[in-house]
């Protein structure tokens, strides 16, 4: 037994049971003991154990899995109403189709499975950092083809994979280089963030006019970009309402109030924006714009917006911008070459 031990057990060196031994406890300037049941421990960063890491990587590997298979399942339940509506040639999900699909089995069980792979990731949260269990949930793209080509009976080419293999490995980088670089000590929210939300819905504003107006095989990437770019401003919106509210800000100033709009615009013009996505392209394309796009914007906003990139040093930033790129970029080549992209939704 280490001093620690002993003193918390009440034993002396020689094994004597007698008058626990003083408290020793390593924790540097600052560190103060605990109490437990009246005897006193010391204070140590505590290590997490292997067994429950592997426990919170499976849960993770189950929740994209399972957001990967709600994806297909909404997505052919939009394509077959878009595509059985004769009277509307258009491919988009107008008011109509919408309460449509609310009455669809597929998508209504798209929606539940998609709130089962939320519980899972936060139970894998829960039990392990993040820095172990983002890069599990980019797996999800490599779900989507698969759970997409056995609903067709067709096996992808090998330009899918690479793309999507390409767009996997540039936002797994980016992820591996900000959480290495972030801290989380952000500063107290202010107006600028209702400004950066604001230039954020201008953004998603013009990848929604490539959805509407843009070549064929790249409306999907655009409907899809939007609603990333949208969730992506929710999740910021949510660090952003943890950080004010730890900071004591008053909930009816205009910053928590502005927040709170925010949220609320955000998931519902976000799932407006995935039902479009859904009828403009494959289920892949949309679940590899969420997976690449959606945490460049949450992470962008944090360094930018929230201040948590303040030591970030320039190989960092550099690191960032490459695989940001390179995620964008297997994205773009996995919507030109997809054999869907065109021949299904044009």
């Amino acid at each position: 037994m280490d001093l620690g031990h002993d003193a918390l057990l009440g034993f002396d060196r020689h094994g004597q049971s007698g008058s626990p031994a003083p408290p020793t406890y390593s924790g540097g300037a600052g560190a103060s003991p605990h109490r437990t049941c009246g005897r006193t421990r010391p204070a140590s960063s505590r290590k997490e154990s292997p067994l429950i890491t592997a426990i919170a990587i499976v849960l993770a590997l189950v929740g994209s899995a399972v957001n990967a298979y709600a994806v297909v399942l909404q997505q052919h339940a939009v394509d077959v109403t878009v595509s059985g509506d004769t009277g509307d040639p258009s491919r988009t999900v107008s008011l109509r189709r919408m309460l449509a699909l609310v009455r669809t089995p597929g998508w209504v069980a798209g929606i539940g499975l998609v709130v089962v792979a939320a519980g899972l990731h936060i139970c894998a949260l829960a039990l392990a950092p993040i820095t172990v269990i983002q890069p599990v949930g980019i797996l999800a793209v490599l779900f989507a083809i698969v759970f997409a080509s056995r609903r067709r009976r067709r096996w992808p080419g090998r330009r899918v994979w690479l793309s999507a293999g390409i767009t996997v490995g540039g936002i797994t980088g980016f992820v591996g280089v900000a959480t290495a670089s972030v801290t989380n000590a952000g500063h107290v929210p202010d107006e600028s963030v209702l400004v950066a939300a604001g230039v954020l819905f201008v953004i998603a504003g013009i990848c929604c006019v490539v959805g509407i107006a843009g070549p064929t095989w790249l409306r999907c990437v655009g409907w899809a970009a939007a609603c990333a770019t949208v969730f992506g401003l929710a999740s910021a919106l949510l660090r952003s309402l943890s950080l004010a509210v730890r900071a004591g800000t008053a909930w009816l100033s205009p910053t928590m109030i502005g927040i709170g709009i925010g949220l609320v615009l955000c998931y519902t013009i976000g799932g407006w924006l995935a039902q479009q996505a859904y009828a403009s392209g494959p289920p892949e394309i949309v679940m590899s714009c969420l997976t690449a796009i959606d945490p460049l914007v949450a992470v962008s906003f944090g360094l930018v917006v929230l201040g948590e990139g303040a030591g970030i040093g320039p190989l960092s930033i550099v690191g960032m911008i490459i695989g940001g790129a390179v995620a964008i970029a297997g994205t773009v080549v996995l919507a030109r070459h997809h054999p869907e992209a065109t021949k299904a939704y044009s």
